[in-house]
């Protein structure tokens, strides 16, 4: 049973951004959010649920936004907004 909605997505930026899950995790401490390499690999693995303080720093350190990282999608705006309502 796969345990979280972002790992593939996680894994797709890190790799286009050419770190290494250590890279990545030393960016994400120097941004005040410690996650080992071994978690981050069991993260996009999804072999590992994901806490919402570590999805706000990878979007952070990915530069991804954080709707895109849950969904796959681009947050459009007000548009969307509306539709959720």
């Amino acid at each position: 049973m796969k345990k979280n909605l972002v790992g593939g997505r996680i894994k797709r930026r890190r790799v286009k951004l050419k770190l290494s899950p250590e890279e990545l995790s030393q960016r994400l401490t120097a941004h005040g959010c410690i996650i080992s390499a071994v978690r981050i690999m069991k993260i996009e693995q999804r072999e590992v649920p994901v806490y919402d303080s570590e999805v706000l720093a990878l979007s952070h350190v990915l530069g991804v936004n954080v709707h895109w990282l849950v969904t796959g999608r681009e947050f459009r705006g007000r548009k969307q907004q509306a539709r959720v309502k």
